[in-house]
């Protein structure tokens, strides 16, 4: 009977550790933090009605997955140079022509729609200006293709 209570809580854990990881991932995607704010650890457990473990375990994951750095205070998004950010584009030139093509061969027409309404959403915010909405549309037309 222990071990089941054991096994139990160990999920439980993994599954408030992988809902803070989402959580953040998602936030990180959507520029809520700047390169030079620090991440609190504390702040996102509070934000998320969790102990601190699950959250640390979610920051731990982002550091490994380099989404994030850690510091003494905390936790912050890396600054990248301008070297950084040539080889991640010369990365995807390597990479996205072939994806795309396979995408193409495989989209469905509901993700066809989904692409549209990303462009429109997309030419809406650049209109007004709003570069936050331009942003987040071109992140849904980025998940959209990558998920064909």
């Amino acid at each position: 009977m222990n071990e089941n209570l054991v096994e139990m809580s160990a999920a439980a854990a993994q599954s408030l550790s992988q809902t803070a990881y989402h959580y953040l991932l998602a936030k990180l995607r959507q520029g809520a933090w700047s390169h030079t704010e620090k991440i609190a650890e504390a702040a996102i457990a509070a934000q998320l009605g969790v102990s601190r473990v699950p959250v640390r375990q979610a920051l731990l994951q982002l550091v490994s997955e380099g989404y994030l750095v850690s510091t003494a205070r905390g936790y912050m998004i890396p600054k990248l140079s301008a070297e950084d950010i040539a080889h991640v584009f010369e990365l995807r030139l390597l990479l996205e022509p072939r994806a795309a093509a396979l995408a193409a061969q495989a989209i469905t027409q509901p993700q066809i729609a989904q692409l549209d309404q990303a462009i429109a959403e997309a030419e809406a915010g650049h209109a007004q200006n709003d570069l936050p909405r331009v942003f987040a549309a071109s992140l849904k037309f980025r998940e959209t293709w990558l998920s064909a």
